[in-house]
């Protein structure tokens, strides 16, 4: 029941939004990149969970699947920022020659590049992706970005592939 509740208020966190994709989402293909996956920009949105007694953003780690490096731990973000939070889904295409996951990076208005730096990769995501080859099935992976509060975010960039963002 724990888990369900938890699911489902990072459903809502989720879709409390500031940021959305300009992708349309009724297109069949996700853009492809090199290293052999294609990469669909499911979500981009500000979360609205808050800590009550500091008033600073409070989120999960970034993983794929979401949730499933240390779920139950939530972190607590700096005073005057904002977290966004990155869904991407991912197919491994059969041309996937092995590695693991590139990290995505916001790119603000101005070109400044935004880093996650609380994402943390399983060390099964390796064998995960061997066994997605091919399959046609996404992974879907989550990255929260701590940035300053009022950031004007354009796109998100994953590995040689951008995608637009609007406000």
């Amino acid at each position: 029941m724990r888990c369900l509740a938890l699911a489902l208020l990072s459903v809502f966190l989720i879709n409390a939004s500031g940021y959305q994709s300009s992708a349309d989402k009724t297109r069949p293909e996700g853009m492809k990149t090199k290293s052999g996956f294609e990469v669909f920009l499911d979500e981009a949105n500000a979360t609205k969970d808050r800590d009550p007694l500091n008033n600073v953003p409070v989120y999960r780690h970034g993983s794929c699947p979401p949730g499933a490096v240390l779920p139950d731990v939530k972190l607590i973000g700096d005073n005057g920022h904002e977290v966004v939070i990155v869904r991407l889904g991912i197919k491994v295409l059969p041309d996937y020659a092995g590695g693991s996951v590139s990290l995505p990076v916001l790119i603000g208005a101005g070109g400044k590049k935004y880093h996650s730096r609380a994402t943390m990769l399983s060390d099964s995501l390796p064998e995960m992706l061997r066994t997605l080859k091919g399959t046609g099935k996404q992974l879907q992976c989550e990255f929260p970005f701590e940035i300053p509060a009022g950031t004007q975010i354009k796109q998100v960039q994953f590995e040689e592939v951008l995608f637009d963002l609007k406000q």
